[in-house]
């Protein structure tokens, strides 16, 4: 009976390998450097673009009532956003404020609920990720990190975490 229990597990933990979905590769990588704010990452150039925003008023935008520079974003080119880019990710900066700031302003919206705060290591930059539950039900996934006395906010689309994983472990600053 036990071998039969201890065999039961072991089949069940390779059918359950077989639907997990593959981790995203970054062949045919392209590099994206933003020299603005001192940072680099690289991206799947066949599945994701990044788009930077034009520099006039338009990139000045408010994350949870504090005033950013919403510089770029990262756009789905997959089949699945039906031949027309989505975003997948935002990017933005500010200077003079810290994680605290924007964790006090999330926790003073009502429709959101801040599920964990930690310290995490992408690439080779220290972050502080964010994890906040929303009115659709889903887990959006917000990473911090300070550049060239900036505070940069990587602000991932509900959904979105598992494919920009891959990305997120290639990110850098500039010397």
């Amino acid at each position: 009976m036990k071998r039969l229990l201890i065999s039961l597990c072991g089949l069940a933990l390779v059918a359950a390998g077989c639907f997990t979905k593959p981790p995203a590769t970054l062949e045919n990588q392209t590099t994206y450097t933003n020299t603005e704010y001192g940072f680099a990452f690289d991206y799947p150039a066949e599945r994701m673009e990044v788009r930077d925003r034009p520099q006039n008023d338009q990139r000045r935008w408010p994350f949870s009532g504090i005033d950013t520079d919403f510089f770029s974003s990262i756009r789905d080119l997959s089949p699945k956003s039906n031949g027309a880019p989505i975003n997948i990710a935002n990017m933005h900066a500010t200077q003079g404020k810290d994680v605290v700031a924007f964790v006090e302003a999330l926790d003073a919206e009502p429709e959101v609920n801040i599920l964990s705060q930690e310290e995490v290591r992408m690439g080779q930059v220290p972050m502080t990720k964010l994890v906040v539950s929303t009115p659709a039900g889903m887990d959006r996934h917000i990473y911090f990190f300070f550049s060239k006395s900036s505070l940069i906010i990587f602000s991932i689309a509900l959904g979105e975490s598992s494919n920009l994983e891959q990305v997120l472990k290639t990110f850098r600053l500039l010397p």
